[in-house]
């Protein structure tokens, strides 16, 4: 006859799962550069903020004997600096019932909608806190190689950015956009990274079937035809919408 004995088969049904508090981040989420600045009490309205700039202190010093003749008295640079208001955006959308779903403490581990929101702050603040570092005009990284080609379905293509900025400011989950020098690539308009790989610097993107560049922010975009072709060297990819597709250094966004 079969002895019986307690093991962890026999006591299954009496065990219980044990559950964390919230939500772990699996990722890095530092924004030091953003929190070193102090908030001021100032913003920019109307047409901006205007202030007065001393950029190099008067040079009218100088060493000189007992008696000789002092520097000649000069002036300092003096210029007028005007902050203009600048717009970030983060959108969500939730259902009625996955608000009530994820209501509470036993239902949830975290509430859906506070959570949402938190969220969408912070990834503002990292945006912001990447833009500290960026060239002004969005710019995620500069490809080394000629890509895969692009895929329209199913399956996914790579890129790769194999230089000193690699895949640093890329997220998987962003849409973005090429250029070629200046000008925009037409047949890889709003592509999604799937997937990020700092070790190898590559990326790896979904396939796109033009279902984010009907929300693209440049009209003349949304008409673009996506196309299975491939990006090429030394492209840009910036943040979709980012720059004019015509991009002048000239002009920020």
């Amino acid at each position: 006859m079969a002895i019986d004995f307690t093991d962890l088969t026999a006591i299954n049904d009496t065990l219980k799962l044990v559950y964390g508090q919230g939500l772990a981040n699996q990722f890095p989420d530092e924004v030091t550069t953003y929190n070193q600045f102090e908030k001021s009490d100032r913003s920019p309205k109307g047409l901006g903020y205007e202030f007065g700039i001393r950029y190099d202190r008067t040079q009218s010093v100088g060493g000189r004997r007992e008696s000789e003749r002092l520097p000649d008295p000069l002036v300092g640079k003096y210029d007028t600096g005007r902050i203009k208001p600048v717009y970030v955006y983060g959108t969500l959308r939730l259902t009625g019932p996955s608000i009530e779903a994820g209501m509470g403490d036993v239902a949830a581990f975290v509430d859906t909608l506070s959570d949402q929101m938190d969220d969408i702050m912070q990834s503002i603040v990292v945006d912001l806190n990447r833009q500290c570092w960026g060239d002004g005009f969005g710019l995620l990284g500069t490809t080394s190689a000629e890509s895969d080609s692009l895929t329209t379905s199913s399956t996914t293509w790579t890129v790769t950015f194999d230089n000193t900025l690699g895949t640093t400011y890329m997220k998987a989950g962003q849409i973005v956009d090429f250029f070629q020098s200046t000008a925009i690539d037409q047949s890889s308009v709003a592509s999604r990274i799937s997937s990020v790989s700092p070790s190898d610097k590559t990326i790896e993107m979904e396939y796109n079937d033009g279902t984010y560049k009907t929300n693209h922010p440049i009209v003349a975009a949304r008409s673009y035809t996506i196309a299975t072709d491939t990006v090429a060297s030394g492209s840009f990819m910036v943040r979709s919408g980012a720059r004019e597709t015509t991009h002048s250094t000239s002009k920020r966004q």
